[in-house]
């Protein structure tokens, strides 16, 4: 009997975390309503895209697309921006209201310089932002329970590409603005 109960509640738990976000194409479809909002944003397939070449007959890409991290050898991909206009103009309603973007990676922290090189690639300087890179060792959720000071701002805006990083910030932080970027290159 308490299997069930547990079930009807992860159910209704599902459910309701699946009506907490908004589906988006365009970071011009974030609403902004109050003053000092703090937002949360991912980077790769959210900011920016990577083109891996998808040469069939040429072994050497088959073998960096295969066997290599492509994340830290841009020789064999191209940066591409999702939406850098939204993201321009998202920063200028931000900054308007004394709001703060910081970026949270599940890179980790020895690919600086590649994330670096990445911003570069789509006009943007990384030194402007604040760049966290948990790994895998906190989810997004937990990382920004434990380590941000998400509680000097009026509320939190989290933006990302991966559904299950959606469950981990509303476990974490449940009154969150959850935004599920969906981009056209995947």
């Amino acid at each position: 009997m308490k299997i069930q109960n547990n079930d009807i509640y992860m159910d209704k738990k599902k459910n309701l975390i699946r009506h907490s976000i908004c589906p988006i194409s365009s970071f011009d479809n974030i609403s902004l309503v109050k003053n000092k909002p703090l937002i949360i944003c991912d980077i790769d397939n959210t900011l920016l895209y990577h083109k891996i070449p998808k040469k069939n007959n040429d072994n050497i890409c088959f073998f960096f697309r295969k066997f290599i991290d492509c994340f830290s050898h841009p020789i064999v991909r191209e940066i591409l921006p999702i939406d850098i206009g939204g993201f321009h103009r998202l920063e200028e309603r931000v900054k308007k209201i004394n709001g703060k973007i910081i970026f949270l990676s599940e890179r980790d922290k020895e690919r600086e310089k590649i994330i670096e090189y990445d911003f570069q690639q789509i006009g943007l300087d990384s030194k402007k932002y604040e760049i966290y890179y948990i790994t895998k060792k906190y989810s997004k959720g937990q990382y920004a329970h434990n380590h941000l000071r998400t509680f000097v701002f009026t509320e939190v805006i989290f933006i990302d590409d991966l559904y299950e990083n959606h469950l981990s910030m509303f476990e974490y932080l449940p009154k969150a603005k959850l935004f599920l970027f969906c981009n056209n290159f995947i």
